[in-house]
Formats: structure tokens, sequence, C-alpha cells
């Protein structure tokens, strides 16, 4: 599974968000759009086969215009990810908006994790998700404020995803996360 985010980067969006991925065969398998001008999109999918996918972004309608980011990851094997153990609290910031930060963890089924998002600085609305070792989503937590905080009761053993972000995609800042056996 994949998490493909798009925020625009001008002040005044001049077009309706478009997303799209297409499987190795061409086909397309996943679509988020909006039916108006918006600053920020996100899109899960989930990739069945082997290959090479092809993500689209751009306007709905094909008439707009404007600058956007773009930022994907995967919720097993994240690029990038930061390891992060019990009894951890680590800084991180949030750079460039669309941007989600990777955190990885070894859990044991049964086990429980307590994770807290809080900002430190800037605009940055914390918002995690923590995903299972096959990928699928387990808990999440979101604060317009902060801190966001969540108890996960692990329900299998095996390495599992943090994806940190903005609440909204669209603001940058620091923040430190925080897992703590329960």
């Amino acid at each position: 599974m994949v998490i493909a985010r798009m925020g625009l980067t001008a002040a005044s969006p001049q077009f309706s968000s478009k997303l799209r991925i297409f499987g190795p065969d061409g086909g397309q398998i996943c679509l988020a759009q909006s039916n108006g001008y918006v600053n920020f999109m996100e899109l899960v999918c989930s990739l069945n086969a082997s290959g090479i996918y092809t993500l689209i972004a751009g306007d709905h309608f094909g008439s707009g215009q404007g600058a956007y980011a773009i930022h994907l990851q995967r919720t097993t094997s994240p690029a990038n990810a930061t390891p992060i153990n019990l009894g951890d609290s680590l800084t991180g910031v949030i750079a460039n908006i669309p941007e989600l930060d990777a955190y990885t963890f070894s859990g044991i089924a049964g086990n429980q994790a307590k994770v807290t998002m809080t900002r430190t600085s800037g605009g940055v609305g914390p918002k995690f998700r923590v995903f299972r070792p096959n990928g699928t989503e387990l808990c999440k937590a979101e604060a317009i404020g902060s801190p966001a905080q969540t108890v996960c009761i692990l329900d299998a053993t095996g390495t599992y995803v943090i994806l940190a972000g903005d609440l909204g995609g669209t603001a940058t800042g620091h923040y430190t996360l925080t897992l703590q056996a329960f």
C-alpha cells in the first residue's frame, strides 16, 4: 500500500486537485479528486501486482494551473525511515508540504504501544498513522492543537511503521514523536 499526497504551494489554489495511480498493465487502480479548489489531497492505494506504477497529479478538469508538491510513501518498508524504540522520544520536522516522516519499530503481538506526536514549533497540526507489518492501518491520531495521542494494541509480530505529518497537509514545523510501552 502507498500514500500519495499533493499540496498546493500557492496561497490561492487555481485548480481542483486530482491524483491517479495506474498499475503495471496501464489500468487506473486508484483515484482521488476534488470538485472545487483545495490546498491538499491524499490518496491511499493498494498495489496488488509487481511492476512499475504511474502516479499522475493535476487538475481535475484539465484547465487549471498552479504550483504543487507531491509526496509518496510506502506503508511497508518505507523510504528514509528512522528507527524508533519503545521509550524513545525523537524530534522531527515537516520541512515541506505535504511531507510524511516515516518511523519503524519492532512489535510483538498482544503488546500495546502508546504513540504521541507533539508540535514544538510552526503550524504543524499533529497527525500520525501506525501500520501493521502487512502495511494495513492499525490505528491513528490527529489533533488541531497538540498533542495527538493514542494507544495501539499490536496484533502481529514484526516491523510496524509510523507515518507522521501535518493534519491539513499544508503546514510545516517541528514536532516530537514519543513511543512508549503501555
